[in-house]
């Protein structure tokens, strides 16, 4: 039971494709079966069949092996690099062989022992994007069952300090502040509603204050906005590199990536290899490679190897591995990194938060961390001022230095956070917030505007598949493509037509784009 639950989790963190595919609720097995196909030994041409015998010749076996996934379904988004499911195959004489294939790459083979019914846990690290997976069994006479299913991998929207994008059917549109170029249009014109971006085949955006990151499909990255701390990671060892950029800029030194992240003033990259590397501000130590040095490029952050997603908050970094442990690194003045202390000393190296387990998704807000647990429910720590740990207080000196759980939340399928408020997505696609909504960014509706200390007024709209937050406004998108704003609308950072600038709206509308 428990890894169908971790299965459906990691396969259903984000739920629903946007505007690409419906997205579908928790259903009670998230299986895949497929009819399989059968090819023959001897070289003859394939024919698709159901399990059922085919017409050889007397006594020759041409059944095929039948093969079925749990914990993955057609159509869904999933939120860290971590593919997982699990597959049975099934054979009327014996399964000698299984394994899968990613996009019609190479054939990866699973270990397995023979047997009529073979059951094993398939746990790989997805592409950026569309991700076909194929998964095959063959009998010892090379008749071969395959299931397959489609899933997508990837950030569809993002927002920052006062500007926010979103991926809609390939395309990547973006609104809001400009004066730094972090609207990446060529100048520093602030833009109230939705306008084309032009990056070749986006699957990831990263908004964070006024910087801005893009994966595409092949693992590129592609950063723009301000950079007066290298955030943007374009220079080199030789010749560090300062400036801001008004229009994307590929990072030179990266064609491997799989996520990125962004902090306030810093950038981390998760390659496919399961490596990190991180550029920019590192005055806390925050980009974890053994110094205080600002960076204004790649550099490896140490020892962390075998991770499924980075986050960032204003000054510190956290990473979560496929066993489910958290690291973190980088500033700790409110007990950021979860080790039960606070301090105002730089922390350049990763340490493993203790106390933890069983994580399957992580989120930052400014200086604090939220982390859900693959049984639905969520821990929190950090700073507290407003109660975005959602444990019931709030004020000075109301800090978690340690995790601890988040009250009244279960059933949990995905995890936001930003500025000094919080989110969780439930498996019925509803959202609730807590910590500060000063600003309406808790969404709540009713011209609410009253911060909350643990999740007890849910969004004010009926149900999500994903959600991104700002520092003072959201983003959410429906499973029909559809896109919310609400929060704090300055310089057009909602998108929406004819609203006051510098006013809080704490009922979610719907964003237009115009062609």
């Amino acid at each position: 039971m428990k890894l169908r639950y971790l299965g459906l989790l990691v396969a259903l963190l984000s739920a629903g494709c946007g505007d690409e595919s419906p997205a579908e609720t928790l259903g009670s097995g998230g299986s895949t079966s497929v009819s399989t196909t059968s090819s023959a030994a001897s070289g003859g041409a394939s024919t698709t069949s159901s399990g059922s015998a085919g017409g050889g010749g007397m006594g020759a076996d041409t059944t095929p092996p039948t093969v079925s996934l749990d914990g993955l379904e057609d159509g869904r988004r999933i939120r860290i690099a971590r593919l997982v499911a699990a597959v049975r195959a099934t054979d009327d004489v014996e399964v000698t062989r299984l394994g899968y294939a990613i996009n019609g790459g190479d054939e990866v083979e699973l270990t397995i022992t023979a047997g009529a019914t073979v059951d094993e846990t398939l746990d790989t690290m997805p592409l950026p994007g569309t991700n076909q997976l194929e998964v095959f069994a063959e009998d010892a006479v090379g008749n071969r069952g395959e299931a397959t299913v489609t899933v997508e991998f990837g950030q569809v929207a993002s927002a920052g300090a006062l500007h926010t994008a979103v991926l809609r059917q390939g395309q990547l549109w973006i609104w809001g502040r400009n004066h730094q170029g972090q609207l990446g249009l060529g100048d520093t014109t602030e833009r109230e509603t939705p306008v084309q971006l032009t990056i070749p085949n986006p699957t990831s955006v990263e908004l964070r204050q006024n910087h801005a990151l893009a994966l595409t499909e092949s693992g590129d990255v592609y950063a723009w906005g301000d950079n007066n701390d290298g955030q943007l990671g374009l220079g080199t060892m030789q010749v560090e590199d300062f400036d801001d950029r008004l229009s994307p800029v590929q990072v030179p030194a990266i064609s491997d990536a799989v996520m990125v992240a962004s902090g306030y003033d810093h950038s981390l990259v998760l390659l496919d290899d399961g490596t990190v590397v991180a550029f920019g501000q590192n005055a806390a130590g925050q980009l974890g490679d053994g110094t205080e040095v600002d960076k204004s490029y790649p550099v490896a952050v140490t020892g962390l190897t075998d991770v499924v997603q980075v986050i960032a908050g204003s000054k510190h970094s956290a990473a979560l591995t496929r066993a489910g442990q958290v690291y973190a690194w980088g500033r700790n003045t409110y007990g950021n990194l979860g080790q039960g202390t606070q301090d105002g000393d730089a922390h350049s190296t990763p340490v493993a938060v203790p106390g933890l387990s069983n994580v399957v998704l992580l989120a930052s807000g400014r200086d604090h961390i939220l982390a859900l647990h693959d049984d639905g429910t969520v821990s929190s720590w950090g700073l507290n001022n407003n109660g975005q740990l959602g444990q019931g207080t709030s004020g000075s000196g109301s800090e978690a230095l340690s995790p601890a759980v988040v009250v009244g939340l279960s059933g949990v399928a995905a995890v936001f956070a930003d500025g000094n408020f919080s989110f969780a997505l439930a498996t019925d696609m509803t959202a609730v917030g807590w910590g500060q909504n000063f600003n309406g960014q808790l969404g709540i509706g009713n011209d609410d505007t009253t911060d909350r200390v643990q999740p007890d007024a849910p969004l004010a709209i009926a149900t999500m598949t994903d959600i991104e937050l700002g520092a003072i406004h959201g983003v959410g998108v429906q499973a029909n493509g559809d896109v919310y704003t609400w929060g704090w609308n300055g310089f057009g950072s909602l998108g929406r037509e004819s609203l006051i600038n510098n006013w809080p709206y704490p009922t979610p509308g719907i964003v237009s784009f115009s062609p």
